[in-house]
């Protein structure tokens, strides 16, 4: 799969719809997931999501930071779309990352995703992986049909 991708980047960067509300007349309300939502999405998909707790206050989660910087680099775009040699669903597979390489903590973000709406921006998040060199990565959650194995090279 050599075929390349880079006529599909949007260079205004991404939006993603999904559930944004609680049930309204017994139906989940949805829409353009903000940022924060987006960040949540992800952190829940790992299983490392942890809730305001009583006071309000939000708890610290070890991979926050490169989850927001990931999240920042799929909404903002431009340059930080980086083409992969991959597809789904018929639509070619970008990714962003949050840092070169995993430190002694392994909590790195890298986002593997597609660009549903190029004219509107909507992207849809199908891997969520670290760095396990500089070119290759462990996918840590994927998509029911993408991939049959747990690691991918760009």
């Amino acid at each position: 799969m050599s075929q390349t991708t880079t006529s599909a980047r949007s260079s205004s960067g991404c939006t993603m719809h999904g559930q944004i509300g609680e049930l309204v007349g017994g139906k989940p309300v949805f829409g353009t997931l903000t940022r924060e939502q987006i960040k949540v999405w992800v952190l829940q998909k790992l299983g490392e999501y942890k809730p305001p707790g009583p006071d309000g206050k939000a708890k610290a989660m070890d991979r926050e930071a490169s989850v927001g910087q990931a999240v920042n680099d799929f909404m903002d775009g431009g340059k930080k779309h980086k083409a992969t040699p991959y597809f789904f669903e018929n639509l070619p597979v970008w990714h962003c990352s949050a840092g070169k390489e995993d430190g002694p903590d392994g909590k790195k973000c890298t986002l593997l995703f597609t660009i549903t709406d190029p004219t509107n921006g909507v992207g849809k998040i199908i891997g969520i992986a670290h760095h396990k060199t500089s070119t290759s990565y462990t996918i840590l959650w994927k998509r029911h049909g993408w991939l049959i194995g747990n690691s991918v090279s760009l």
